[in-house]
């Protein structure tokens, strides 16, 4: 970020500019340039020119396996440097029934943009040497009322039970394999998109409104304006806890009455497609936030899904 922020200003300011500018109105009006700049979608559009894109928008190193199910297969990719680079492919299994997990036992592998969130090593010798637990199910499929967990990325038995052709719901593959993808990865800064086919690359346009309406939506996060607060929410959203958008609406009117004075930032961002089976066009937004008022203190990972409608970022679920 602070990278981009020198850019931003030698893009759009001469040193001497950046003086006057502090010297006539401060600090704080340099900041708010600086803020417009970053709530402005040609800006994003300029920048987003020389990223790549193919998968989704990175700011920070990271792997991306994307699964397949109906090729049956696991695809690496390493983001690094803005550029985005095959690794290699691995021969995988998947559910045995097909479609999209809605619940426990239906023998479903989902559909979605999930993390790795650990590394399983004593496991049952059935799942191989061992397995990387995944995220799900995510934000958005809890918001959705969507069940089941343990969804894993395993191996084939380590003894002779023989494997059979398809999982329960999870992601197996070769235990040779497994264990040449944990060479290659860093479980803890890798990401897995699951879908029926290839995903769709997302469009360079929904990234940059995604990107700079990120930054309108904190601007009247910071100013307590809550009908431009608002007009961010989908509205058939729904929050984590199941708190639709008119309970929403009313618990963060009485939050911004308070006029309370706030500080937040954003960082690190990835936004990746979430696939879903209906086609939806959800985009899962994850990024470091921190939050500083007088009344609440937060610094950490935060993650919304967000769709973009009719030019705009619309927020389906948050945290």
């Amino acid at each position: 970020m602070k990278k981009i922020i020198l850019l931003l200003i030698l893009i759009n300011f001469c040193f001497a500019d950046i003086v006057q500018k502090y010297r006539e109105d401060g600090i704080n009006a340099v900041i708010s340039e600086l803020d417009n700049i970053l709530m402005s979608e040609n800006y994003w559009r300029k920048y987003l020119d020389s990223v790549d894109t193919k998968i989704g928008f990175f700011e920070k190193d990271i792997e991306i396996l994307l699964a397949n199910k109906s090729k049956k297969e696991l695809k690496l990719f390493s983001y690094k440097n803005s550029k985005l680079h095959p690794v290699t492919k691995y021969s995988s299994i998947f559910g045995k029934n097909g479609g999209e997990k809605t619940k426990e036992g239906d023998l479903k592998t989902p559909n979605g943009s999930y993390m790795l969130t650990s590394k399983l090593i004593k496991v049952d010798p059935f799942y191989g040497p061992f397995a990387f637990v995944t995220s799900y199910p995510n934000l958005y499929d809890r918001s959705k009322g969507k069940g089941g967990h343990g969804i894993w990325v395993h191996g084939f038995p380590m003894n002779k039970q023989v494997r059979e052709t398809n999982t329960k719901g999870c992601v197996a593959l070769d235990n040779n394999l497994l264990v040449d993808l944990d060479k290659r990865i860093n479980h803890k800064k890798t990401i897995i998109i699951i879908n029926e086919t290839d995903i769709m690359q997302p469009s360079k346009s929904d990234l940059a409104i995604i990107l700079s309406n990120m930054y309108k939506w904190k601007r009247a996060w910071e100013r307590s304006d809550i009908n431009e607060y608002l007009s961010f929410y989908d509205k058939d959203f729904l929050r984590f806890d199941g708190m639709n958008l008119t309970n929403f609406s009313k618990y963060k009117q009485l939050i911004f009455s308070r006029k309370e004075q706030k500080i937040i930032t954003f960082k690190e961002f990835i936004i990746t497609p979430n696939p879903t089976v209906s086609g939806e066009n959800i985009y899962r937004v994850g990024f470091y936030e921190t939050y500083i008022a007088s009344s609440h203190k937060f610094n950490g990972y935060k993650e919304i899904f967000v769709k973009v409608e009719k030019n705009k970022m619309k927020i389906v679920t948050e945290q």
